[in-house]
Formats: structure tokens, sequence, C-alpha cells
């Protein structure tokens, strides 16, 4: 088992991403569009930080956004299976 990403919600994937950029030295490994989010990959060594921006109000990044703010989402780990 490895260590794989950290889950970051937000509502400006764009304005994190350059923060973290700045700070982390990450850059942007790739973006994408799927299940109503864009999502920023910043490569962190060997791991990434995921930005998960909602495209709308609706859905489970959006609806956590409105409970929680901002801020840490989730951890992911490889596995073997």
């Amino acid at each position: 088992m490895r260590f794989d990403h950290v889950g970051v919600a937000t509502p400006d994937g764009d304005a994190l991403a350059d923060l973290f950029g700045r700070l982390f030295d990450a850059p942007v490994a790739h973006r994408e569009a799927f299940d109503g989010l864009d999502v920023t990959f910043l490569e962190v060594g060997d791991a990434h930080l995921e930005l998960l921006e909602p495209l709308s109000d609706e859905g489970p990044v959006a609806r956590y956004l409105d409970r929680e703010g901002p801020g840490l989402h989730h951890v992911a780990f490889a596995t073997p299976d």
C-alpha cells in the first residue's frame, strides 16, 4: 500500500492550483472534467493533490462545500487490489 493523493474541495480550482503551485512547488500534472467536477491534479513528489471544483450547485462535492466549506475532502491510498 502507498499514499496516492489528497482530495481538496474548492469553489475555485484555478486559484487554489496557483496558490499550491507557488507554496509547494507543485506543477499541474493534468486536468480533467468528470462527474460534474473540474479536477486539477498537482504533482507533489510521488503523489498528487487533487483539487475538486464542482461545475454546478448539485452533486456530492457541491453539497460538501455547502456543509463544510473548502478544505480536505479525502485521502487515498493505492493498494495491490
